[in-house]
Protein backbone atom coordinates (compact mmCIF):
# COMPACT_ATOMS: atom_id res chain seq x y z
CA UNK A 1 0.00 0.00 0.00
CA UNK A 2 1.07 3.73 -0.77
CA UNK A 3 1.50 5.37 2.26
CA UNK A 4 0.42 9.43 2.69
CA UNK A 5 4.06 9.90 3.52
CA UNK A 6 4.79 8.82 -0.46
CA UNK A 7 2.36 11.62 -1.29
CA UNK A 8 3.49 14.68 -2.75
CA UNK A 9 2.77 17.99 -0.27
CA UNK A 10 -0.20 19.86 -1.04
CA UNK A 11 -0.52 23.45 -0.91
CA UNK A 12 -3.78 23.34 0.73
CA UNK A 13 -4.96 21.12 3.55
CA UNK A 14 -8.56 19.66 3.25
CA UNK A 15 -10.66 16.30 3.73
CA UNK A 16 -11.38 14.23 0.90
CA UNK A 17 -13.79 11.16 0.81
CA UNK A 18 -11.83 8.57 -0.33
CA UNK A 19 -12.96 4.93 -1.80
CA UNK A 20 -11.24 1.74 0.09
CA UNK A 21 -10.25 -1.39 -0.32
CA UNK A 22 -13.86 -2.55 0.48
CA UNK A 23 -15.52 0.21 -1.75
CA UNK A 24 -16.49 2.00 0.97
CA UNK A 25 -16.11 5.74 1.45
CA UNK A 26 -13.43 7.12 4.04
CA UNK A 27 -13.05 10.10 5.17
CA UNK A 28 -8.62 10.88 4.74
CA UNK A 29 -6.68 14.11 5.87
CA UNK A 30 -4.11 14.73 3.57
CA UNK A 31 -1.14 14.87 5.31
CA UNK A 32 -1.52 12.15 7.87
CA UNK A 33 0.10 8.94 7.98
CA UNK A 34 -2.75 6.98 7.25
CA UNK A 35 -2.06 3.92 5.03
CA UNK A 36 -5.13 2.11 5.74
CA UNK A 37 -6.23 3.78 2.14
CA UNK A 38 -6.66 2.43 -1.41
CA UNK A 39 -3.54 3.81 -2.84
CA UNK A 40 -5.14 3.98 -6.09
CA UNK A 41 -7.48 6.83 -4.02
CA UNK A 42 -4.86 8.34 -2.76
CA UNK A 43 -2.67 10.30 -4.87
CA UNK A 44 -3.39 14.42 -4.86
CA UNK A 45 -5.93 15.45 -8.09
CA UNK A 46 -9.26 16.21 -9.25
CA UNK A 47 -11.45 15.59 -7.03
CA UNK A 48 -15.43 15.71 -7.71
CA UNK A 49 -17.64 14.59 -5.79
CA UNK A 50 -15.71 13.12 -3.46
CA UNK A 51 -14.05 10.30 -6.34
CA UNK A 52 -10.47 11.14 -7.55
CA UNK A 53 -10.97 11.17 -10.78
CA UNK A 54 -7.40 12.27 -12.49
CA UNK A 55 -4.21 12.78 -10.94
CA UNK A 56 -2.49 15.75 -12.36
CA UNK A 57 1.02 14.23 -10.86
CA UNK A 58 1.33 11.29 -11.87
CA UNK A 59 -0.97 11.44 -15.28
CA UNK A 60 -3.00 8.41 -13.94
CA UNK A 61 -6.39 8.07 -12.83
CA UNK A 62 -8.38 5.09 -11.42
CA UNK A 63 -12.02 5.96 -13.33
CA UNK A 64 -10.09 5.72 -16.77
CA UNK A 65 -7.98 2.66 -16.08
CA UNK A 66 -11.48 0.99 -15.05
CA UNK A 67 -12.89 1.82 -18.29
CA UNK A 68 -9.90 0.89 -20.16
CA UNK A 69 -9.46 -2.61 -18.55
CA UNK A 70 -13.11 -3.50 -18.53
CA UNK A 71 -13.05 -3.14 -15.05
CA UNK A 72 -17.62 -2.39 -14.58
CA UNK A 73 -17.60 -3.41 -10.69
CA UNK A 74 -15.53 -0.35 -9.91
CA UNK A 75 -16.49 1.75 -12.50
CA UNK A 76 -20.50 1.43 -10.73
CA UNK A 77 -19.12 2.32 -7.77
CA UNK A 78 -17.43 6.01 -9.33
CA UNK A 79 -21.23 6.13 -10.71
CA UNK A 80 -22.59 6.06 -7.60
CA UNK A 81 -20.33 7.75 -5.53
CA UNK A 82 -19.49 10.77 -8.22
CA UNK A 83 -21.88 13.49 -9.39
CA UNK A 84 -22.87 13.03 -13.43
CA UNK A 85 -20.17 16.22 -13.95
CA UNK A 86 -17.38 13.43 -12.47
CA UNK A 87 -18.29 11.06 -14.85
CA UNK A 88 -18.04 13.80 -17.86
CA UNK A 89 -14.51 14.67 -16.94
CA UNK A 90 -11.66 14.38 -19.96
CA UNK A 91 -8.44 13.11 -20.07
CA UNK A 92 -5.35 15.05 -21.34
CA UNK A 93 -6.37 13.27 -24.41
CA UNK A 94 -9.97 14.28 -24.70
CA UNK A 95 -11.71 11.07 -23.35
CA UNK A 96 -14.29 10.83 -20.94
CA UNK A 97 -14.46 7.29 -19.47
CA UNK A 98 -17.48 6.49 -21.63
CA UNK A 99 -15.42 7.22 -24.99
CA UNK A 100 -12.43 5.48 -23.68
CA UNK A 101 -14.49 2.42 -22.49
CA UNK A 102 -15.96 2.68 -26.10
CA UNK A 103 -12.75 2.99 -27.68
CA UNK A 104 -11.48 -0.42 -26.17
CA UNK A 105 -15.23 -2.15 -26.22
CA UNK A 106 -15.53 -2.87 -22.96
CA UNK A 107 -19.03 -2.92 -23.73
CA UNK A 108 -20.13 -3.20 -19.45
CA UNK A 109 -18.87 -0.63 -18.58
CA UNK A 110 -20.25 1.69 -21.68
CA UNK A 111 -23.27 0.03 -20.43
CA UNK A 112 -22.94 1.23 -16.55
CA UNK A 113 -22.04 4.70 -17.58
CA UNK A 114 -24.99 5.22 -19.62
CA UNK A 115 -27.29 3.76 -17.06
CA UNK A 116 -25.76 5.90 -14.65
CA UNK A 117 -26.81 9.29 -16.80
CA UNK A 118 -24.09 9.92 -19.42
CA UNK A 119 -25.39 10.86 -22.41
CA UNK A 120 -24.73 8.28 -25.91
CA UNK A 121 -24.16 11.17 -27.88
CA UNK A 122 -21.90 13.14 -25.64
CA UNK A 123 -19.11 14.89 -28.05
CA UNK A 124 -16.12 15.47 -25.94
CA UNK A 125 -14.21 18.52 -26.62
CA UNK A 126 -12.06 17.08 -29.69
CA UNK A 127 -14.96 15.36 -31.14
CA UNK A 128 -15.00 11.92 -29.31
CA UNK A 129 -18.37 10.09 -29.37
CA UNK A 130 -19.02 6.39 -27.81
CA UNK A 131 -20.27 5.94 -31.00
CA UNK A 132 -17.37 7.16 -33.38
CA UNK A 133 -14.75 5.47 -31.17
CA UNK A 134 -16.62 1.97 -31.03
CA UNK A 135 -16.71 2.52 -34.54
CA UNK A 136 -12.76 3.20 -34.63
CA UNK A 137 -12.53 -0.12 -32.71
CA UNK A 138 -14.52 -1.92 -34.71
CA UNK A 139 -16.36 -3.33 -32.15
CA UNK A 140 -19.54 -4.47 -33.64
CA UNK A 141 -21.72 -5.79 -31.08
CA UNK A 142 -20.84 -2.34 -28.64
CA UNK A 143 -22.15 -0.61 -32.37
CA UNK A 144 -24.95 -2.55 -32.00
CA UNK A 145 -25.73 -1.65 -28.13
CA UNK A 146 -25.37 2.25 -28.39
CA UNK A 147 -27.67 2.31 -31.31
CA UNK A 148 -30.18 -0.26 -30.89
CA UNK A 149 -30.73 -0.08 -26.95
CA UNK A 150 -29.36 4.00 -26.24
CA UNK A 151 -30.60 5.00 -29.40
CA UNK A 152 -26.89 6.67 -30.82
CA UNK A 153 -27.50 8.61 -33.81
CA UNK A 154 -25.04 7.38 -36.41
CA UNK A 155 -25.71 9.76 -38.84
CA UNK A 156 -24.81 12.74 -36.17
CA UNK A 157 -21.79 14.89 -37.30
CA UNK A 158 -19.23 15.46 -34.25
CA UNK A 159 -17.60 19.22 -34.20
CA UNK A 160 -15.05 17.90 -36.91
CA UNK A 161 -17.58 17.22 -39.23
CA UNK A 162 -17.63 13.38 -38.93
CA UNK A 163 -20.07 10.96 -38.64
CA UNK A 164 -19.98 7.32 -37.17
CA UNK A 165 -21.06 6.39 -40.39
CA UNK A 166 -18.45 8.38 -42.30
CA UNK A 167 -15.95 6.56 -40.25
CA UNK A 168 -17.27 3.22 -40.79
CA UNK A 169 -17.37 3.81 -44.28
CA UNK A 170 -13.38 4.90 -44.31
CA UNK A 171 -12.97 2.36 -42.55
CA UNK A 172 -14.22 -0.55 -44.48
CA UNK A 173 -16.95 -1.45 -41.82
CA UNK A 174 -20.00 0.18 -43.32
CA UNK A 175 -21.80 -2.78 -43.16
CA UNK A 176 -22.44 -2.49 -39.20
CA UNK A 177 -24.82 -0.43 -39.49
Amino acid sequence: MRSAANVPAQTSHHRVSLVTDEGSPADFAEGSQSSDVSPVELWPGAITGGVLLFDTVYHNSPIFRACRTGDHALVAQFATLGSLDALLIESPQGHTPLTLAAMHGNEKVCVVLLDAGVGVDHETSRGYTALIEAVRGMHAPLVKLLVERFQALPRRLNRLKVSAISEAERRGFSDIF
